[in-house]
């Protein structure tokens, strides 16, 4: 979860890969691998929708601490 978040807005390359890749695994709607997201969240009992929404939600939050974040580096 931390790695969609925080990634998203990284200027490093490898952050923003690495969190572009998170995000296509818990979107991806494939059962054929043992640890795809919908196995797992299968194997722990989690509601698959719920927790999808959830973490590729971007809350106001995220934008307020971006814009934070933006604003540091400015000075």
């Amino acid at each position: 979860m931390r790695c969609i978040e925080n990634g998203r807005w990284q200027r490093r390359f490898g952050a923003r890969r690495l969190a572009a890749e998170a995000e296509a695994w818990v979107r991806s709607d494939r059962a054929d691998w043992p640890f795809s997201f919908l196995n797992v969240c299968e194997a722990l009992g989690i509601d698959v929708d719920a927790i999808r929404s959830r973490l590729l939600e971007i809350t106001p939050t995220c934008d307020i601490t971006i814009a934070r974040r933006q604003a540091w580096a400015h000075e």
